[in-house]
């Protein structure tokens, strides 16, 4: 880091500034005598503070424990910018300049010199009680009688000596002179903003004078919470047995003061879970920065035999995990920087073409065919009708779309094609029958057509891109393509918002980008989460307690961007409730292809 410091000094009516300059990884300011920056005043340290210079910009960091202070407010540490005032004593810095080359310039001078400054204080200096004709009991016995006449008596009687609505003239004037009608006199301090809506009924709360708030106060409206768990032994451990709901839930602590945060109510059993709940088998967590087991996604895995899907945590870095999607998707050939080919030419696609947020901001939409891919993987199959698309649905459905295309395309006649029977290529009126021999010949030539149509569609130029397909012998299901399932993993008892990393490129947590097949899990490890997300009164990174991810109330599992409960993941993709097609008859041996 390179430093320039400009030293301003008061020679008669003229202020002379010298510079010099300093590069190093540190700029250390102090009393003593081997600190960049030397500050002979008694209230400065040997070593007072120091200047590094990280990623975001030059950063403060006191060395003292008195701290050091910045723009007239006492800090620990703080990120500098320009005009930014830092005083040790009788000395100022200000930051004259941040970025560029240097990366810093300071000005430097002395407020007061060292005779000014001691007399400034002792001018400070007020006359101690002891020497008036005051007394000390006295005032004490005044301002205990003044609290008590402001703080419950003065309430007391507006309370039960005013009309309700402060009708009364009386009313009226002291309404104007400011002073409270109601008990808000009383608060300890401002009301959440979770609870603003009742703030003037006291008694929702505090069921009767004096008493503290008790759980079935809080039950009358969160009676739909859920526990901490739905293990009813684990409920009755000494450890859980016999909390409070406010034992974590204090009010007037300011409006957004109402969850306890410190990680100490998590800790003090996470630590060591086996010591207090072997039985439910917990992985020990004490410090996300150095004691926190690993993610453990849901991972999927596929049955052929029976055509389904089953999910189980694995608990390990996301890199080595693989999963089945039964997709064919390589991330790395679509975000390729150079482009990827599509019917209008080269197109650069981003992470955000396909993963679109929800209205939340929380988690994304589902990856949709018609919306996402069909603009590159267009769905037409007769070469003639480039218009016509088939859907994206079940190999049933597609079957039965093709041979009714050709179904109709027959009996109608007018085909341009020199294979065709004569009565095929031959135009018609509309409402025109055709003899039973000749409707026959369209016909078997519309089945033929289809078969090698379907062959093509399944097997050569559009399923096989993405699906994995099946041949099957039997005549009604002649291919078979496997369930997709696209699950956004969900981490069972933590959450995630994706709203709050929006400013991150998605590269920096999800190597898409390098991923070759989509059965990789591209989920980050702790090891990224670290990089920024520190523990509870970390100065160099986020500091985040337990409840940023975790909630304590978790009898239900929070997934997110997993598909709704009763629709399989093949709906999800393909969509649910699609009407059944008709049934096609395989190909047979001499149509499809060796």
């Amino acid at each position: 880091m390179r430093v320039l410091i400009r030293s301003f000094q008061q020679q008669g009516d003229q202020r002379i500034a010298t510079e010099r300059g300093l590069i190093g990884e540190r700029l250390t300011i102090g009393r003593g005598t081997n600190q960049d920056v030397y500050t002979p005043d008694l209230r400065a340290a040997l070593a007072h503070a120091e200047i590094v210079h990280d990623r975001r910009g030059p950063l403060l960091i006191a060395k003292s424990a008195n701290g050091v202070w910045v723009n007239g407010a006492p800090v620990e540490s703080a990120k500098l910018e320009a005009g930014d005032i830092i005083e040790v004593g009788r000395f100022r810095l200000e930051v004259i300049a941040v970025g560029g080359v240097p990366e810093l310039v300071l000005g430097y001078e002395e407020k007061l010199s060292q005779a000014a400054d001691l007399q400034a204080r002792r001018s400070s200096l007020k006359t101690r009680l002891s020497q008036t004709r005051l007394s000390l009991r006295g005032l004490a016995w005044g301002l205990m009688l003044l609290m008590l006449t402001i703080g419950l008596l003065l309430p007391l009687a507006l309370r039960y000596g005013s009309s309700p609505a402060g009708e009364t003239p009386r009313d009226r004037s002291l309404a104007k002179s400011g002073i409270p009608f109601d008990d808000s006199i009383w608060l300890s301090g401002p009301v959440s903003s979770v609870h603003r809506y009742f703030v003037e009924d006291c008694a929702a709360c505090h069921e009767a004078p004096f008493r503290q708030v008790r759980d079935s106060a809080c039950l009358a409206c969160h009676k739909d919470t859920a526990q901490h768990s739905d293990n009813t032994a684990m409920l009755n451990h000494p450890a859980l047995a016999g909390q409070q709901c406010t034992d974590c839930h204090r009010e007037h602590n300011g409006t957004h003061g109402i969850s306890a945060q410190s990680p100490t109510l998590c800790t003090d059993c996470h630590a060591n879970p086996d010591k207090e709940f072997a039985a439910a088998k917990l992985q020990p967590a004490s410090s996300f920065s150095k004691a926190h087991p690993e993610f453990a996604p849901r991972i999927a895995a596929f049955d052929a035999k029976t055509g389904k899907f089953s999910f189980t945590k694995q608990r390990q870095p996301p890199a080595t995990l693989r999963e089945a999607t039964n997709l064919i998707y390589p991330h790395d050939v679509h975000l390729n920087p150079k482009g990827i080919d599509s019917p209008e030419g080269k197109v650069v696609m981003q992470c955000a073409d396909c993963h679109q947020a929800d209205s939340r901001g929380v988690s994304f939409e589902p990856v949709n065919m018609e919306k996402h891919c069909s603009s590159c993987h267009r769905l037409d199959f007769d070469p003639d009708d480039p218009d016509r698309k088939l859907p994206h649905g079940r190999p049933e459905q597609i079957q039965g779309v093709v041979r009714d295309y050709y179904y109709a395309k027959a009996l109608q006649g007018g085909v341009m094609d020199g294979s065709a029977p004569a009565v095929v290529q031959q135009r018609r009126r509309p409402g025109e029958t055709l003899p039973r021999d000749s409707a026959r010949a369209a016909l078997d030539w519309a089945d033929a057509r289809a078969r090698r149509t379907m062959v093509d569609v399944f097997e050569r130029r559009t399923c096989h891109y993405c699906h994995e397909v099946q041949r099957s012998d039997d005549p009604l299901k002649a291919w078979s393509i496997a369930p997709v399932n696209l699950q956004e993993h969900a981490l069972n008892g933590s959450r995630f918002d994706h709203a709050a990393h929006k400013a991150q490129p998605c590269s920096d947590c999800h190597g898409a980008d390098q991923s070759k097949t989509s059965a990789d899990v591209l989920l980050p490890d702790l090891k990224s989460c670290r990089e920024c997300h520190g523990d509870t009164g970390s100065d160099r990174q986020v500091p985040s307690g337990c409840t940023l991810c975790h909630a304590f109330h978790i009898a239900d599992s929070h997934h997110f961007g997993s598909p709704a409960r009763g629709i399989k993941p093949q709906d999800a993709v393909h969509g649910a409730g699609a009407a059944k097609p008709a049934k096609v008859p395989a190909p047979t041996a001499k149509e499809l292809p060796k």
